[in-house]
């Protein structure tokens, strides 16, 4: 599992090719004219201004009080002791990098606390320029983001502890069903159907979780995906399925979205729609062009829709917040008589 304290994601570290040039580790010049802006001195956070070339820096107060530096200039080697030796590599070659390209830092690193230990910090660094263009110098802060970090470790456990108990209970009722087999010969059948159906559940369940939370993060075709999350709902004699059309590949948000969503159409479905029924029908749509993909959700052959549902469950509602990420351009539903229809447009 993924420990967001000990090993910072790519996207939050934003790390760059290995081949970035290290900036030399020098010392602070004795008549170099850095100095610390007065409003700068008095920010709650740590602050700090480097030269053009990244080797001299001054620090605010705050930056003193934490490091317990006394020198108001200090070098590049002395801002990465700062930080928590597993990070200063990446820091080093992201800054060489800016430095380099002019381009702004930004990454998360673990900084030394005043009392001993290190907390998770967000450091921004930014250029300024003259009037021709030229870096003169560079502004940086740290914002303290140990209590996100630490409620992101507290979550991601609770989560996993959720999934484990979830396929803990599929487990257990389909030894039950096993169990039953054998002592009723007569209900066999029935029983190796039923568990077959709650094994795909499982399954189907455990493709849900995001890859953070140890979900499947490799590339999927949407059909099979798609496939994979109805399986459960499918017997020779039950509610006919089907999925055609374009296909695609899905992943990361993409195929997130999809997941989510796909698995919560067919929980309502199996619950008030066509997949609750013998004689229920689900046909689902593929269609795609070159920048998206578009699903059309049809179910036919249901409990008849008098009017549309007056309240909001969860699960709709998850469908709502997940229709608003980015990666879905559109998504629109009807409640017909006969059925649902739900069409969602994803960016690819």
């Amino acid at each position: 599992m993924h420990d967001p304290r000990q090993n910072p994601s790519d996207a939050e570290r934003r790390a760059v090719a290995p081949q970035a040039s290290a900036l030399s580790l020098v010392p602070v010049k004795s008549d170099d004219n850095l100095a610390m802006p007065d409003g700068m001195q008095s920010l709650p956070e740590m602050a700090w201004c480097a030269s053009a070339d990244g080797t001299r820096f001054v620090g605010n107060a705050r930056w003193h009080a934490v490091t317990g530096m006394a020198d108001v200039r200090f070098a590049l080697a002395d801002w990465l002791e700062a930080m928590h030796a597993d990070d200063r590599s990446h820091l080093a070659g992201d800054w060489a990098n800016s430095v380099e390209t002019g381009t702004a830092l930004e990454t998360v690193v673990r900084h030394r606390c005043a009392g001993g230990g290190f907390a998770w910090m967000q450091v921004r660094m930014q250029p300024v320029r003259d009037e021709i263009g030229a870096i003169c110098h560079w502004f940086g802060v740290g914002a303290d983001i140990d209590r996100l970090k630490t409620s992101e470790a507290s979550a991601v456990l609770i989560a996993n502890e959720l999934a484990h108990r979830i396929g803990n209970i599929f487990a257990v009722v389909g030894g039950m069903l096993s169990l039953s087999a054998r002592e009723q010969p007569e209900a066999a059948q029935f029983a190796k159907s039923t568990a077959a159906r709650i094994a795909a559940l499982a399954t189907a369940h455990a493709f849900i979780w995001p890859p953070m939370l140890g979900g499947d993060a490799a590339p999927q075709q949407v059909s099979t995906l798609i496939g994979l999350l109805l399986r459960p709902y499918g017997t020779p004699d039950g509610p006919e399925i089907s999925v055609s059309g374009d296909d695609a590949v899905v992943v990361g948000t993409a195929a997130t979205c999809v997941t989510l969503i796909i698995h919560e159409l067919a929980t309502n479905a199996a619950k008030h729609g066509a997949l609750s029924c013998r004689d229920g029908r689900l046909t689902v749509r593929l269609r795609r062009s070159p920048t998206h993909l578009t699903i059309i959700w049809s179910e036919h052959g249901g409990p008849a829709i008098l009017q549309p549902p007056t309240r909001t469950g969860f699960g709709t509602g998850l469908i709502d917040r997940v229709t608003r990420l980015g990666q879905v351009a559109r998504a629109r539903r009807w409640w017909r008589r006969d059925g649902l229809l739900m069409v969602l447009r994803l960016t690819l």
